[in-house]
């Protein structure tokens, strides 16, 4: 049983975040530095990224900040360059244009915290703590085995025990003012023909899928892959004749496709991205399905770099 909790950040509830945290420190009050960081993540302030492009008059497409004609001047330029910053505006510009209409908006309710911080993940173990150990007691009294990675949870569990397993974790979600995602919500029933486990329908976590034999990698995880390769090739195409066609206009030679950075970012010769991603996994788990999945992927990616 896989279950899903909806909006988990935002929805853990600022009391019990603070009464756990207590209970870890075994204190009846935070101490005052734990308290101005409790305060920092439950009274955050955010400002909507249509309303900010809007009041700087940025396209909501605008990613390379080095594009923007306020800033193609060369000394900020080179502090892009040199420090790797990609700011969206200066300091005057945000007091004058940010602050000044009024686009900071504060966190008022008394639930939910930023899922962008360092601590965030760290906040929301100690949010399930006690539940954790709930649930391992409970379900291995029952011959189970319960399993957790933020806000995706699997049982496995006899078949007999399935609904009592159900029952009392949804009470003890509920417990901590969570709610499931039914549409999320994944039951398979696994069981022995023989020797050979077999499942009635494929059980997703985590991004994989697993039916009793094979593993493999979420169909939509590839796909989402296959489309991105495919804007990124177009667009160094696209940025490949915008140059070319200046350096005609200049006298000088045309220059070929820039590939270096294409293989880095979509195949295994690149360090961290997707094709990686799964190399490491087939090993790990041993799958030479999920092999197979990739397998096909260079030639996708080769074909769209030699397309013409």
């Amino acid at each position: 049983m896989a279950l899903d909790v909806s909006k988990f950040f935002d929805t853990l509830d600022h009391d019990i975040l603070k009464r756990e945290w207590c209970s870890l420190l075994e204190v009846s009050r935070l101490p005052k530095d734990h308290f101005n960081v409790f305060k920092s993540i439950t009274k955050y302030s955010k400002v909507e990224k249509e309303a900010l492009y809007k009041s700087l008059g940025i396209s909501l497409n605008y990613k390379n900040h080095k594009k923007r004609k306020a800033y193609k001047r060369p000394e900020f330029i080179g502090m892009v360059k040199k420090n790797k910053k990609k700011r969206v505006c200066e300091p005057l510009e945000f007091r004058e244009n940010v602050r000044k209409n009024k686009l900071i908006k504060t966190h008022k309710y008394l639930y939910g915290i930023p899922q962008g911080t360092p601590l965030s993940a760290m906040l929301s173990n100690i949010y399930m703590f006690e539940f954790d150990l709930k649930m391992r007691q409970f379900v291995n009294d029952l011959n189970g085995k319960y399993f957790r990675y933020c806000d995706d949870m699997l049982f496995i569990v006899p078949i007999e025990v399935k609904a009592e397993i159900e029952q009392y974790a949804m009470a003890q979600i509920q417990s901590l003012k969570l709610k499931v995602n039914p549409d999320k919500t994944e039951i398979r029933t696994f069981s022995f023909n023989g020797s050979e486990l077999k499942s009635d329908n494929h059980l997703q976590y985590l991004g994989f899928m697993f039916n009793g034999k094979d593993i493999f990698i979420r169909s939509s995880s590839l796909a989402r892959y296959s489309e991105r390769m495919r804007r990124g090739v177009r667009l160094a195409k696209k940025t490949m004749l915008k140059y070319n066609n200046l350096r005609l206009i200049n006298g000088q030679k045309e220059r070929p496709l820039f590939k270096r950075k294409l293989y880095s970012r979509y195949t295994h010769l690149g360090k961290r991205n997707f094709i990686t991603y799964g190399i490491r996994a087939a090993n790990t788990m041993e799958s030479e399905s999920i092999r197979r999945q990739l397998k096909p992927l260079l030639k996708r990616f080769e074909d769209e770099v030699n397309k013409t």
